[in-house]
């Protein structure tokens, strides 16, 4: 009887795993195929990506859906683990080799503020952080706020289509992190523009995304409207080793990368 018990269990565990393997292998796989195929394809991407490739619009703009993301399942996120403390790390020394004397930024999607606290260290003076999730930004203060390395910084719970700094305030960075697959691909490219005003003569966007295929549109259609400079992709994987980092100027499949706007790029140019 127990030894029927325990072939019942197991036949029982396995049925569950196979049924676990197959929604993964099957539904994930077929939604990842069907991204790659629709974002390769322009056409497609405008009017298929609402049923198939993202999350509802309305949610991805809702403060409270956000709340309730970061104060629930997501909320490991804000107190950092070591992939995240990882691509901060990567991040702010991509930043410093790319603008050796930068020391303002502007942190778009900046969750805890974790970012702040990994530059700060090195030679961040004034730091501006925002984030659609009001819950995350007082995280954010709570953190930033009580350490005494920054000499400025300030947050704002806001949605990035909706922010403007204080004073047209002008940025050596601005930090777009894991925001704008989130958005339409189109209005992926307006936003830069329009936060491109808020840049210094020399300064960058530093962009940080999943490597997916609507992330890898966007690097595409940012690339037609920017001067990319620099890219690194980081990489966490199952079996050793489990954190690879790649870098690579030529290839689009990364996530972060550092643009420039071409204006700026071609002024540079003429200085040097």
């Amino acid at each position: 009887m127990d030894t029927d018990k325990r072939v019942f269990l197991k036949k029982k565990h396995l049925f569950a795993n196979s049924r676990r393997w197959f929604r993964f292998v099957f539904c994930y796989g077929l939604r990842y195929y069907l991204r790659s195929i629709v974002y390769a394809i322009p056409f497609l991407a405008g009017r298929l990506t609402r049923t198939i490739c993202r999350t509802s619009a309305k949610a991805n703009k809702d403060p409270a859906f956000w709340d309730g993301e970061l104060a629930g399942p997501y909320r490991w996120y804000l107190g950092g683990t070591l992939p995240i403390d990882i691509r901060r790390t990567i991040m702010v020394e991509l930043i410093r080799h790319t603008i050796p004397c930068a020391q303002s930024m502007l942190d778009i999607g900046c969750a805890a503020g974790g970012l702040a606290l990994t530059a700060s260290r090195e030679w961040l003076k004034y730091y501006v952080g925002v984030d659609i999730s009001e819950y995350a930004i007082k995280k954010a203060m709570k953190q930033v706020l009580e350490d005494k390395k920054i000499y400025s910084a300030k947050f704002y719970a806001c949605n990035l289509c909706d922010f403007t700094p204080e004073n047209d305030a002008k940025f050596d960075v601005i930090v777009f992190s894991e925001v704008l697959y989130y958005l339409d691909i189109k209005e992926v490219v307006i936003q830069l523009e329009r936060y491109s005003n808020w840049l210094q003569p020399e300064g960058v966007f530093c962009i940080s995304m999943k490597n997916d295929p609507k992330s890898r549109a966007i690097y595409r259609a940012i690339m037609g409207q920017f001067q990319e400079d620099q890219y690194v992709l980081f990489q966490a994987g199952n079996g050793p080793p489990r954190y690879r980092i790649t870098t690579g100027k030529k290839s689009v499949a990364f996530s972060m990368g550092i643009f420039r706007p071409r204006d700026s790029q071609r002024k540079l140019n003429r200085l040097a």
